[in-house]
């Protein structure tokens, strides 16, 4: 796996704590590219432990390539016609923006859109993915939505809902969906893992049902 300069990852990280994930706000609509095309593929997850998460919520380079891996492997199925196989969108919020992109792009050779924005919100991503498809006909969509609808109290019922209107959209356009779990919350943001838990579990019945790809980021950490 190429190795990453610290610098620019501690840079990341820092601007994604200065946004806040738990801003309570939905996010704009700009999306920024992170492509990478000519590196081989990685191999499999290592071992992350808690301190992998500096802040209690944002991962650090370790647990951003662990995720990447976990998403890497589920990227299976045949996209549908006019969808680039070699094209990845990664939806969700700061996790995404400052995170596992670059390291898929590592692990998998394909083109990665980083349409990560700090502080979005589900409802936000199910409103701007038509675009994103429209843009760049991705083969693959790495959904990674939630915290931040737990932290402005939404219900994990209704969360579900608008993941389950970002993979229909997705599945309209040949695009073939991943969703994701959350990933485990402590620090000033644990009160909030009961709730992250209940999500988990419901997006992993909505996976199950409806066969979805998924990536249970919560099953390594």
């Amino acid at each position: 796996m190429a190795r990453v300069d610290a610098r620019i990852i501690g840079g990341l990280l820092a601007l994604a704590l200065a946004v806040g994930c738990d801003n309570g706000g939905s996010g704009g609509n700009g999306a920024s590219a992170d492509t990478n095309t000519n590196t081989p593929p990685a191999d499999t997850v290592t071992t992350v432990a808690a301190d992998n998460f500096p802040d209690g919520l944002h991962p650090d380079a370790a647990a951003s390539s662990d995720i990447a891996a976990v998403f890497a492997g589920q990227l299976s199925g045949t996209p549908g016609a006019g969808s680039d196989a070699n094209t990845i969108v990664c939806l969700g919020d700061s996790i995404t923006a400052a995170g596992y992109p670059s390291f898929l792009a590592t692990q998998t050779g394909k083109q990665v859109v980083n349409s990560g924005v700090p502080g979005e919100e589900s409802p936000s991503g199910a409103a701007r993915v038509s675009s994103l498809l429209f843009t760049y006909h991705p083969g693959y969509i790495c959904i990674l939505y939630g915290i931040n609808d737990l932290i402005s109290h939404r219900a994990p019922a209704d969360i579900v809902q608008y993941l389950s209107q970002i993979v229909a959209t997705a599945r309209a356009a040949g695009a073939v969906p991943v969703l994701a779990t959350l990933t485990p919350v402590s620090g000033m943001y644990g009160k909030y893992q009961s709730d992250v838990d209940d999500l988990n579990a419901q997006i992993r019945e909505v996976a199950s049902g409806q066969g979805i790809a998924l990536a249970d980021l919560a099953a390594i950490f």
